[in-house]
């Protein structure tokens, strides 16, 4: 009896801790940092930054000398400041303490500019097979779950030993801030997931590839889902996500292959839907598009200046995506694995990361608008024009030979990744840098022709290309690197004397390699 005692009167001091503090008014001095939810002490700024809020919606924000003045509003239960025109969630964390931000990245405030003492926490596991570890500041965050390392198993009828995940809003009365990075990747034994209202972050990977999930339920306490959170939950057909959320990182729901629809409130605040793809209001980046979504063509929105990485993965029956003249950075992996047939990339187009096209193996062309200064396309081929450097070779383009041209300086990573139809590849004099992966999973390719001016074949960029069963290294690619023929049917390798042959070049071959020396 005295022990249930003690315990509900820790969870009453808990609660009743949270609530005094839960008054923005006064002042709040600046104590430190959160990014991806663990809280970093920064005291050294608490005397210059500095916010004031009132009864009445204003605000006053100190920082450096400087005043700067704003509002603060609350919205269905969500609080949030404008300051310059930018908007920000305020959230009172488990301490007491405010955070201005998200829990992806915050400024932290306190009454008195002093970190508060929070009782030490351990380690433990709930009676559910919660997994839970101290988040450094009074509150926990769940780390896995015990099913975790239990193999799913079916029969006839499916799945026999599924899981229902309930991220709680407490445990033993202490607060549950975030789900940490990778605590639950690969369990194929859940079915479905529900975060309890007061948990505030959702860490990188978190449920990714939990392929038997068909529901995710998430609360408005929510304000950061972190990158690929939710990848490849493929039963999941509509999510709804709420009112609180401010950050979203890297399509969290990249190549959910059911999942039709967002649901989002018409006013919120941070992110819109327009036209089923989901929208950062302030940054203008168009962060994801819903894999199973009808639509066979889409048209960016005129106020989107971003592609974001991965935007578009896994959308198989999307064709076309039309792009307009504002549209200035692209992502990588922005369209892997969609169903584009072609597409037309404006003259706004500044930078372009890793092959956004990688594994479209419909895409037969990409041409580029004459006038971009950065990016040309030739015949169908990207280069960009500063590095001198060819991007990409369309997957579902049909020609069996292709030369790349001497005016071309460097084969980037990716460039003709899993190419089925090329058997024959002429490099012509004046190409100098082949990176890894350049030639990755071309099953078809035969021959290959290595100018004297290569002077670098990088690790995995022949790897599981099945087809090739000699080549010829010229003496001015001083080596072969770990991993270049890896999962390969290679048979001979012919090479300068003097040539350094990594341990592992050949790594799980099929075949014996003979290395021959000229």
């Amino acid at each position: 009896m005295m022990r249930k005692l003690l315990i509900w009167l820790l969870a009453a001091l808990c609660l009743l801790g949270v609530a005094q503090a839960e008054s923005i008014e006064g002042e709040w001095k600046f104590i430190g940092w959160v990014e991806r939810g663990e809280f970093e002490e920064g005291t050294e700024y608490s005397d210059s930054w500095v916010y004031i809020f009132d009864s009445n919606g204003r605000l006053t924000y100190l920082e450096d000398g400087g005043e700067r003045p704003g509002v603060w509003e609350e919205k269905n239960g969500v609080i949030y400041r404008v300051v310059n025109g930018r908007k920000d969630r305020v959230v009172f964390r488990a301490d007491g303490t405010l955070l201005i931000g998200s829990w992806d990245w915050a400024q932290v405030f306190s009454h008195d500019g002093k970190v508060p003492a929070t009782k030490k926490l351990e380690p433990g596991k709930t009676k559910d097979g919660l997994l839970y570890e101290p988040a450094g500041d009074g509150s926990l965050k769940i780390t896995g779950h015990e099913s975790n390392e239990i193999q799913a198993e079916y029969d006839d009828n499916g799945l026999t030993n599924p899981v229902d995940i309930v991220i709680p809003a407490s445990i033993g009365g202490v607060p549950v801030s975030k789900v940490e990075s990778f605590a639950f990747r690969g369990n194929q034994r859940i079915v479905s997931i529900r975060i309890e209202e007061g948990v505030h972050y959702v860490g990188r990977e978190a449920f990714s590839e939990c392929g038997n999930v068909a529901s995710i339920e998430l609360p408005d306490s929510l304000t950061a889902i972190e990158s690929y959170a939710f990848n490849a939950n493929n039963r999941v057909t509509e999510v709804a996500l709420p009112y609180g959320l401010q950050d979203v990182g890297i399509n969290p729901f990249a190549s959910s292959e059911c999942l039709g629809s967002f649901t989002l409130a018409e006013d919120h605040i941070w992110l819109e839907l327009v036209d089923g793809a989901l929208i950062n209001r302030r940054e203008g980046e168009l962060l994801a598009f819903p894999a199973a979504h009808t639509a066979s063509s889409y048209t960016v929105p005129a106020h989107v200046t971003v592609i974001g990485t991965a935007a578009f993965m896994g959308c198989g029956g999307l064709q076309h995506v039309i792009l307009h003249e504002k549209v200035v950075e692209m992502g990588s992996y922005a369209f892997e694995r969609s169903g584009l047939v072609e597409i037309a990339l404006p003259a706004s187009l500044e930078e372009i990361d890793s092959n956004p096209f990688s594994v479209c193996k419909s895409l037969k062309s990409v041409t580029i608008a004459e006038e971009n200064p950065v990016y040309y396309s030739t015949d169908g081929v990207m280069f960009s024009r500063k590095e001198n450097a060819l991007i990409y070779y369309p997957m579902g383009k049909t020609d069996t030979t292709y030369t790349i041209p001497g005016s071309t300086k460097l084969v980037e990573y990716d460039a003709f990744i899993r190419q089925p139809y090329l058997t024959t590849l002429i490099i012509e004099e004046g190409v100098e840098t082949i990176q890894p992966y350049a030639f990755y999973g071309m099953k078809n390719l035969q021959s290959v022709s290595i100018p004297e001016t290569v002077t670098r074949v990088g690790g995995y960029a022949f790897a599981e290309c099945k087809n090739l069963r000699q080549i010829e290294y010229p003496a001015s690619v001083a080596q072969v690197e770990y991993g270049t023929f890896a999962y390969g049917s290679l048979k001979k390798l012919i090479i300068a004397e003097g040539t350094t042959v990594e341990e592992g070049a050949f790594e799980n071959a099929r075949e014996e390699v003979v290395i021959e020396y000229k």
